[in-house]
């Protein structure tokens, strides 16, 4: 015989449920309340949450939709440290497409793998630049625009680990530079064009250039380095 009734159910791990039970067991609307002040509350299926809910775990508010405890689909966490995710889970990791927003002033918009930024994204740091391109593991990674806080295009180009390797880099006194980069710095093989169709041709170390040749705005040598 099936029985169903609404009430506490005490755990020898010093969990209580309150709410609907069907022969003992967590099944509808309920609470699961744990020792360490942690929390769960919503739509229970043979004991797990499965459906809606919301509650407090490792000191994360959390809420969204549950399949066998775990946040899977559309969800939303606010951590301990004031930074925030909304978009989709799967078994409790951010894997999707997200939105996130972090304690620093700094926001992620984009596809999510494994808790963190990978695929394209958009990324805007806390001073207001922004990076528009492909992430891995949080970091800047392939191809992508780095734009100012007024929205100039400064950098386009292939990243790895949050840095540009190789691409163009615009100025704002006019003149862009088209090669390789040691961090921010033109750095490598290169070229320097300027607004009077002249253009510098060489090799470039921490923004110096080591060697190469100045060309006219017709292509005739100028001066060689």
């Amino acid at each position: 015989m099936t029985l169903w009734n609404k009430k506490k159910k005490d755990y020898p791990d010093g969990r209580q449920y309150e709410g609907d039970l069907l022969d003992g067991v967590p099944n509808g609307n309920g609470i699961m309340h744990f020792p360490n002040g942690d929390y769960l509350e919503g739509i229970w299926k043979d004991g797990s949450l499965n459906g809606t809910g919301k509650g407090l775990s490792n000191n994360i508010r959390v809420e969204g939709t549950f399949i066998n405890g775990k946040l899977n689909g559309p969800g939303a966490a606010v951590f301990s440290d004031g930074s925030r995710y909304e978009g989709e889970w799967r078994d409790n990791v951010k894997e999707g497409y997200g939105k996130y927003w972090f304690s620093d002033g700094c926001y992620y918009e984009g596809e999510m793998k494994e808790d963190a930024g990978s695929g394209k994204g958009k990324y805007r740091h806390s001073d207001g630049y922004l990076y528009d391109g492909n992430l891995l593991n949080g970091d800047k990674c392939g191809f992508g625009k780095l734009y100012d806080p007024d929205g100039n295009l400064i950098i386009e180009g292939m990243w790895d680990k949050d840095l540009p390797l190789k691409g163009i880099r615009y100025y704002t006194d006019g003149p862009r530079y088209e090669g390789e980069f040691k961090g921010f710095n033109m750095h490598g093989k290169g070229t320097v064009y300027y607004e009077d169709g002249r253009h510098f041709v060489g090799v470039f170390e921490d923004n110096e250039p080591i060697s190469g040749i100045m060309y006219s705005s017709d292509g005739t040598p100028e001066f060689e380095k």
